[in-house]
């Protein structure tokens, strides 16, 4: 009989994941301590085909990447997946106009005054996710909301998906596939109500503004390296409020929360998915940075290939 495979971790890599395994017919078991993981769970969950200063155009199939979310969202009976146009200054940037247009699969990006103008992009409402597939989870039973200490896990093929929790574990800190590979990044984000505000596409420069509907709009995030104090910060918070009031267009607004979370960043702009060194049935799926609505799904077939060659 085929070996049940353990998925630790609730965030985006082990829902996902799960649903992968779910799709495969494969035998799983799914452990997380209750409420999520904190970085999935406040991660802007943008997906954007041009990426940093030299909007560099991500190689990946982009339509195919909306198939898939679409796919998830029939499966989970939710509505998570919200394609919008984006918008991204050329000031700052190193391109020119004589760049663009540009275009790849399932994306394309034009001039517009002093603006990039993007199809193809948008963003996964990773709270709706989430909430979705652990509803399915419990209710075919492969959902357990606990912790697995490593002592449990001996003897277990399982696939560490635990975000943060993974790089501080005793069983992973040390592995060479981990050590000193990752940083720790904490993003505050605010949430904001604009109801004179518009705009019906994201935003991104040094900030993003992206609209949730009914007047309601996310603006971040911060991006600090190597901090890992969980505390509120209301210096960082009114910090972002200030630089919200420059936004053209936003309107007067006023603050709904100000939400913050941590998350593991590989140093090496690489994933971190692999084999621990001496624990030979034990996986790593982690360190996806702020790309983990697109790099995530991506990397879906590569894990599958380790846990089952």
């Amino acid at each position: 009989m085929e070996d049940t495979v353990w998925i630790v971790g609730g965030g985006l890599a082990g829902t996902l994941l799960g649903l992968e395994f779910e799709r495969l017919g494969r035998r799983f078991r799914w452990f997380d301590q209750g409420s999520g993981a904190t970085s999935s769970q406040v991660a802007a969950g943008l997906f954007n085909p041009l990426l940093g200063p030299r909007m560099s155009p991500d190689p990946g199939d982009w339509s195919e990447l909306a198939t898939r979310y679409r796919d998830w969202e029939k499966r989970l009976a939710a509505k998570f997946f919200y394609p919008m146009p984006m918008r991204r200054p050329l000031r700052g940037t190193k391109v020119t106009e004589a760049d663009f247009p540009r275009k790849g699969q399932g994306w394309e990006a034009v001039v517009e005054g002093e603006e990039v103008f993007i199809t193809g992009g948008g963003w996964v409402d990773l709270p709706v996710l989430l909430a979705a597939a652990r509803k399915r989870g419990l209710a075919r039973g492969v959902l357990e909301q606990r912790l697995v200490p490593a002592e449990e896990a001996q003897g277990h093929k399982v696939v560490w998906c635990g975000g943060l929790a993974d790089f501080s574990s005793p069983a992973w800190q040390n592995d060479p596939l981990v050590k000193g590979r990752w940083q720790a990044v904490r993003g505050d984000l605010l949430t904001l109500k604009a109801p004179q505000c518009r705009q019906e596409h994201i935003s991104i420069g040094a900030r993003f503004l992206r609209p949730l509907g009914k007047g309601l709009f996310r603006f971040g995030a911060t991006h600090e390296s190597d901090v890992l104090s969980m505390d509120e910060r209301p210096l960082v918070r009114d910090h972002l409020l200030a630089e919200a009031a420059l936004v053209p267009g936003l309107g007067n607004f006023e603050l709904i929360d100000h939400r913050w979370g941590i998350r593991p960043a590989s140093r090496t702009l690489e994933p971190l998915v692999g084999r621990h060194a001496t624990q030979e049935n034990w996986f790593l799926f982690n360190g996806f940075s702020g790309k983990g609505v697109s790099a995530i799904p991506r990397q879906l077939g590569a894990i599958v290939q380790l846990v089952w060659p």
